[in-house]
């Protein structure tokens, strides 16, 4: 992990969620530019997010998408992250008198939150699908707060953890919300046909050490299967079993029992 999770809480609770409004338009471009006059981003080391929230409509002051590239510009190390609340297709329902859905608007304020999204090979993501879809959730923050380990010497392992893919209670099925998550690992060993990697299998601590044994190994032996038939060889692949051995959470809780039955590959080079 790359991100201290209390400090990251600490400063969203700075967020005032309560704005002036400025004749219920959004000045999208001052609210860009003000972070490269903060300082804010020059004060930053390496690849830097720069989340948005909003909808792209109802704009005053410049172009945001201007903005947004001449702050690229300047700060080569952005990447704009867009979370979209624009309702292209929506129908307007009508339940609260004196709003309406103008589609024009709505068309238009994606189309601007895609080209920000686009600045510094970033990403576009619907609020609504982000909230509905746990996977999509879970592939954002990996994106967004996860980076892959350096490795300290050209001997040394890599590790990798294959976050968001969970197990139900005393089962071993992929669920196909975690198989987008799945496949990006898969294009990950494509692209690198030399790796040979073990898939580690692991349960909380529900039942017998014996019984757990024999579960995390088809556990493990699930994902072999889905990256075979996603074409990677089974001889770059092994699948072992850890039972109970290494949690990774307090199995006292349900969410740690939650994050204890979970899947690790583990890539020799």
């Amino acid at each position: 992990m790359v991100y201290n999770r209390a400090g990251l809480a600490a400063a969203i609770q700075t967020i005032k969620d309560q704005q002036a409004v400025f004749g219920r338009q959004t000045p999208m471009a001052r609210g860009i530019l003000s972070a490269e006059e903060a300082a804010v981003l020059s004060g930053m080391k390496g690849r830097t997010a720069v989340i948005m929230l909003s909808d792209g409509k109802s704009n005053v002051g410049g172009d945001p998408v201007q903005a947004a590239k001449e702050a690229a510009e300047q700060h080569p190390q952005a990447v704009f992250y867009v979370i979209s609340f624009a309702q292209p297709g929506m129908k307007d329902s009508k339940t609260i008198k004196g709003t309406g859905i103008d589609q024009g608007q709505e068309k238009k304020g994606e189309a601007i939150n895609r080209q920000i999204a686009q600045i510094g090979n970033g990403m576009f993501l619907e609020a609504s699908s982000l909230y509905k879809n746990q996977a999509a959730m879970q592939k954002f923050v990996n994106e967004v707060f996860c980076a892959e380990a350096k490795p300290v010497a050209a001997a040394v392992e890599q590790r990798i953890v294959l976050r968001g893919i969970q197990f139900d209670f005393d089962k071993y099925n992929i669920k196909p919300e975690y198989q987008p998550i799945l496949d990006e690992a898969v294009s990950t060993l494509k692209s690198k046909p030399d790796v040979k990697v073990v898939i580690s299998g692991h349960t909380d601590n529900s039942g017998t050490a014996e019984y757990n044994m024999g579960l995390s190994e088809r556990r493990a032996k699930a994902v072999l299967d889905y990256f075979t038939t996603k074409g990677i060889s089974a001889s770059r692949l092994q699948a072992v079993g850890r039972g109970l051995n290494d949690p990774v959470a307090d199995n006292k809780t349900k969410e740690g029992r939650a994050l204890n039955r979970r899947v690790e590959l583990k890539v020799v080079q």
